[in-house]
C-alpha cells in the first residue's frame, strides 16, 4: 500500500511486472527457436531440390542412350537417381537424402519425363 505524498511502485506491482516479462520473453524464446530449425530445415529442402534439379540437367546433357541410375554423396546429402526407359521416351527420378537437425532422415523427390527426338521424327513422317 502506498503512503500519501511518495510516489514510485509497490513491490507487488514490481513482481507482477517482471513476471509478466518473464512469461513473454520465454514464449518469444521458443518460437525464435522453432523459426531457427524451420529456417535451416527451409535451406535444406532448397538446396537438395537445386541438387535433384542439377543432376536431371547433367543427365539430359549426356544424350539419350547415356542415361542411367546411380548415386553419389555430396557433403550431407545422398542423392540417388534411377531411369526407366518407356517406348520413346524416359522417366528419370532423383531423390535426395538428408538428415535433419533432430536426426530423422528427410528427402526430395524431382521427376520427370524426357523424350527420345529421333522417336518422335520417325513417327512424324
Amino acid at each position: 500500500m502506498k503512503k500519501p505524498g511518495r510516489s514510485g511502485f509497490t513491490l507487488m506491482e514490481v513482481m507482477v511486472a517482471v513476471l509478466l516479462l518473464g512469461v513473454t520473453l520465454a514464449g518469444s524464446l521458443g518460437l525464435l527457436s522453432w523459426m531457427v530449425r524451420a529456417n535451416a530445415f527451409s535451406a535444406r529442402v532448397t538446396e537438395a531440390m537445386t541438387m535433384n534439379q542439377a543432376k536431371i540437367d547433367e543427365l539430359r546433357e549426356l544424350g539419350f542412350e547415356e542415361m542411367a541410375g546411380g548415386s553419389d554423396v555430396l557433403d550431407r546429402y545422398r542423392r540417388s537417381w534411377v531411369v526407366t526407359s518407356w517406348p520413346g521416351g524416359k522417366t528419370i527420378e532423383v531423390t535426395t537424402r538428408w538428415l535433419s537437425l533432430s536426426g530423422v532422415e528427410r528427402s526430395t523427390r524431382l521427376i520427370t519425363m524426357h523424350n527420345d527426338e529421333r522417336y518422335n521424327l520417325q513417327n512424324s513422317l
